[in-house]
């Protein structure tokens, strides 16, 4: 992986001669595919104990009973319950491997793993936010200019992990409502990816599949369903989808977890797995574009005397671009912006993920930022050294989504990540047209052009996920900081410079 690592650096870094040259998937596969040695050795054992298996590109997906799996790896299951969610889960205590297997297998999804907590969509505090439609978004940030072709070359897609599904029938009522310029067909969702459902009830679905082609007016846009069982196992099964076929462009993720992943079951060489997928993403010119989290500065209560601020993952990643979020200062369309008070726009300092070397991009605008002492919490709050977010930032209080045939005021950073995302995926179409590649993993090309971004100045995210004043947070000051970035867009620069890209 270093060597693909190395790579993403240089054809994502807009000085590089190697800008654009992205992995075909068979070059990418001859340095990351398992040795088919190894895949031998799991198939063999598999194969001794009766399991059922078949493979899925570097994975090998496995159904058996709970009997078979207690034997096969030396466990024992146990059922958990939540009482949040009345729901149950089964899950396994440790494993041991046989020698024979062990350093063939770098991790096994579904033993450990529980779903994040549902948490309703941010509604009800978004009464008193300025409404926000495709067109105030358009005209806020200057998105005009591209001739959008309707090809299915270029294409964007949402990822759902929580249950969420969205309605085609208040999809199409959002573009007759909202979208008037549209073309017939462009309210039609291109492709499902995994279970769909026609008529579905998740208010989180609706606002990304609405504001991702609201504001990319013609992309062609899939919907990406996963179910509501193992977050970071599902982060694997839907990584692993985008690197085994023909993916879209650009993929929009408004799910992510502010606090200790043990808590999720999520141990380290699952996470890690994860972020190899990250960077193998990059690597074949993929965009993705992830929430930063509704809960502020993630500020955790102590426990044994210590508190902590934690960023969202999978947005703190350093292959990823992390949205924040933003409102009209006064709630008035057109005044300059601010950072969100209904909730507190997620960012801060990774402890997982060192800047250096991984998160270079950045490494200057942090250090700027952290020389402002007295806009930071204690030290002993945060990890200085770590991977911060957010990259960049765009409204996120008061949209308008359509739910079941009525508007409704929704808010919150998987806002601000469907509408930019919508923003990539028409820099994408104009590079297009123009014969290049797509713009791919895009934060060495954003901090490079920080001047394409309104900086943000007003407010703070010392604020919870329900608007509560939280102890410690961090400030909007001059330049990048962790509430809002770089800023939001201004989109006629972005694209100038996007296509003076080779």
């Amino acid at each position: 992986m270093d060597v693909v690592r190395a790579s993403v650096k240089k054809i994502s870094d807009p000085d590089s001669p190697s800008y654009g040259q992205y992995f075909t998937q068979k070059q990418l596969d001859m340095l990351t595919m398992p040795k088919q040695s190894d895949f031998d050795a799991v198939f063999g054992w598999l194969k001794s104990n009766d399991i059922r298996y078949t493979q899925k590109h570097n994975n090998i997906l496995v159904t058996c009973t709970v009997s078979q799996a207690s034997k096969l790896l030396n466990t024992k299951f146990n059922v958990m319950v939540s009482e949040s969610q009345s729901t149950k889960v089964v899950k396994a205590s440790d494993y041991k491997l046989p020698t024979n297997v062990q350093f063939s297998i770098k991790t096994i999804f579904g033993l450990h793993g529980v779903p994040m907590a549902r948490k309703s969509p941010i509604t009800k505090q978004a009464f008193g936010a300025a409404v926000v439609t495709p067109d105030i978004i358009a005209r806020t940030y200057g998105i005009s200019g591209v001739n959008v072709s309707r090809g299915t070359k270029n294409r964007q897609a949402v990822a759902e992990f929580q249950g969420q599904y969205m309605s085609q029938p208040d999809l199409s009522v959002f573009f007759q409502k909202y979208v008037r310029s549209a073309k017939r067909g462009d309210d039609q969702v291109y492709r499902y990816v995994g279970a769909q459902k026609q008529k579905g009830e998740g208010v989180e679905a609706l606002l990304d599949i609405e504001y991702i082609m609201g504001v990319a007016e013609g992309i062609k846009t899939e919907f990406w369903e996963y179910p509501d069982n193992d977050f970071c196992g599902d982060l694997n099964s839907y990584t692993n989808e985008i690197l085994s076929g023909d993916s879209p462009f650009v993929h929009s993720v408004s799910y992510g977890f502010q606090g200790d992943l043990s808590q999720l079951g999520c141990r380290g060489s699952d996470k890690s797995t994860i972020e190899d997928n990250f960077v193998k993403i990059g690597a074949i010119g993929i965009s993705m574009l992830i929430a930063s989290g509704d809960s502020g500065s993630g500020y955790a209560k102590p426990v044994f005397g210590k508190s902590r601020l934690y960023p969202s993952w999978p947005a703190s990643s350093p292959w990823v671009t992390a949205v924040g979020a933003t409102r009209f200062i006064d709630q008035r369309v057109g005044n300059n912006e601010m950072a969100t008070d209904q909730f507190g726009s997620g960012g801060g300092f990774s402890d997982d993920f060192a800047e250096s070397p991984n998160a270079e991009y950045q490494k200057s605008f942090v250090q700027k930022f952290l020389k402002q002492k007295n806009q930071i919490p204690p030290f002993n709050q945060f990890n200085a050294a770590g991977r911060a977010t957010p990259d960049v930032s765009a409204l996120g209080e008061g949209y308008q989504v359509i739910v079941d045939g009525q508007p409704e005021a929704v808010g919150g950073t998987s806002a601000s990540t469907p509408a930019f995302s919508g923003m990539v995926s028409l820099l994408n179409e104009a590079r297009v047209n123009a014969g290049k590649q797509p713009m791919g993993f895009l934060n060495p090309f954003l901090y490079k052009n920080a001047d394409a971004f309104n900086d943000v100045t007003v407010g703070s995210n010392r604020i919870g996920r329900s608007g509560e004043t939280l102890k410690y947070g961090w400030s909007c000051v001059p330049g990048w900081d962790p509430a809002t970035g770089l800023g939001t867009p201004k989109f006629p620069e972005l694209l100038k410079r996007a296509l003076a890209l080779p």
